[in-house]
């Protein structure tokens, strides 16, 4: 999404018939940020590992890699400071699922199970406010 107007990061399958149309110039948009405070149990969570990725995951099929967004095409990650702040700077346009881990858990920002997507625009700072982790 950052060097087209295409909708999505995460496209599976383009048709084709015939010759198709010749594929746009490729071009160049400004990043913006995502910023947000994670707290649990009426605590700030410090040192706690947050990554947002293009490609979206369900919870509970688990993930293959070291962490739920690594070996995806595009991913971030950041740490928690004292006070549960995180930032990702220069987060090139699109949308993006968010992942917490902290005590050898992730907590998945998603929507019965499945991965929700943030969009994060041009030159814009997407505060994500106050995020909080219940306990299971």
């Amino acid at each position: 999404m950052d060097t087209s107007d295409l909708a999505s990061n995460d496209v599976r399958l383009v048709v084709v018939s015939g010759v198709g149309p010749a594929l746009p110039d490729l071009i160049t948009k400004p990043t913006g940020s995502v910023t947000g405070v994670i707290r649990a149990e009426g605590s700030p969570l410090a040192d706690a590992q947050v990554e947002i990725c293009v490609e979206g995951f369900n919870q509970f099929s688990g993930f293959a890699g070291e962490t739920p967004c690594s070996g995806q095409p595009a991913f971030y990650q950041t740490t928690t400071d004292a006070e549960g702040r995180f930032r990702f700077d220069k987060v090139p346009t699109g949308h993006y699922a968010m992942v917490i881990g902290a005590n050898e858990s992730w907590t998945y920002l998603s929507t019965f199970g499945v991965s929700s997507k943030m969009f994060v625009e041009p030159e814009q700072e997407l505060d994500l406010g106050e995020l909080v982790i219940n306990p299971a």
